[in-house]
């Protein structure tokens, strides 16, 4: 499957939680999840063997839980889900996010240390375990630094390497 598609897939994830229950709503139930995902997987033109998400995820904003779409040809996609209010509406963390916030803390770091600077990531960074992207820095006082973060989580948590000269 081609990068654009998954990263498509990723971003289309967006949608509202199916709750069990009548009145006191209390967990998730997993079943509406994964019909949706499926539903976006169709829509990108995408065929989806299966999807499956975990159960007894508690109503809670802020929860974060992972499911996983498994297509025809066997691969397995890892979809994100954050909930977004306590009601249990849900989202997944947009791709672009990724870059920014390796930007923001490699430049919050550098100027903690006496160095400010300016730096520019890979966009469109699949969110895959494993996936890296390179981070090209120069600071004000002219030096060009490269750093590269790894991908730690399913939720965009990342992992930086030591500053390297271009």
């Amino acid at each position: 499957m081609s990068p654009r598609r998954i990263a498509t897939l990723a971003a289309a994830a967006v949608g509202a939680l199916a709750l069990a229950g009548c009145g006191a709503v209390e967990t998730i139930l997993p079943g509406s999840i994964e019909q949706h995902l499926r539903g976006v997987a169709h829509g990108l033109g995408l065929r989806a063997k299966s999807a499956q998400c975990p159960s007894g995820e508690p109503v809670k904003k802020g929860q974060r839980f992972t499911c996983t779409l498994t297509l025809t040809d066997g691969e397995t996609v890892p979809i994100a889900i954050v909930q977004t209010d306590a009601k249990g509406h849900y989202s997944n963390r947009p791709l672009d996010e990724i870059a920014t916030s390796v930007q923001n803390t490699v430049n919050r770091q550098l100027a903690g240390l006496g160095y400010p600077s300016r730096s520019s990531c890979t966009r469109h960074v699949l969110l895959i375990v494993g996936r890296t992207l390179t981070c090209s820095i120069t600071t004000t006082h002219g030096r060009h630094l490269r750093v590269v973060a790894t991908i730690t989580s399913a939720f965009g948590d990342f992992r930086l390497s030591p500053l390297k000269q271009p």
